[in-house]
C-alpha cells in the first residue's frame, strides 16, 4: 500500500487558490479573498520546510491584517483596504508557494532516480 504524500493537502488547497486567482472574475483583491477562503484551513505545520511555512504565514498575515468591523470579517476588511501593489505581492506569494509544493509533490523524473 502506498503511503499518502503529506504534501497532497497543501497542494490541493493551493491549486484551488491559484485557480481562483487565474480564472476568477472581478478585481485582484476579490480574487485573493476567494483564493484565501479556499485555502485558509492550511496551517504552517502543513508545509515541509521553513521557506514554505514562512510564505504561508506571510499570506496569512497579509490577508488578515485589518480588524473585523461589525459583521465584516478580517479578510473582507483587509481586501477592502488593500492596494494593488499589496494584492499583487500576496498573489505572487500564493503562486510561488504553489510551485514549491508542486515541485515537492510532483518531483521531476530526473530527480526520481
Amino acid at each position: 500500500m502506498t503511503k499518502p504524500n503529506p504534501m497532497s493537502y497543501p497542494w490541493e488547497k493551493l491549486k484551488l487558490a491559484v485557480e481562483a486567482l487565474a480564472t476568477g472574475t472581478g478585481t485582484l483583491q476579490g480574487r485573493l479573498e476567494t483564493a484565501y477562503l479556499s485555502s485558509h484551513t492550511l496551517k504552517g505545520d502543513d508545509f515541509a520546510d521553513n521557506e514554505m511555512r514562512e510564505k504561508w504565514l506571510s499570506i496569512e498575515r497579509g490577508m488578515t491584517k485589518e480588524a473585523a468591523v461589525g459583521s465584516e470579517g478580517a479578510i473582507a476588511a483587509t481586501v477592502a483596504k488593500m492596494d494593488d501593489d499589496d494584492a499583487r505581492s500576496i498573489a505572487e506569494l500564493f503562486y510561488s508557494l504553489f510551485l514549491n509544493v508542486a515541485e515537492r509533490y510532483y518531483p521531476r523524473e530526473s530527480e526520481l532516480g
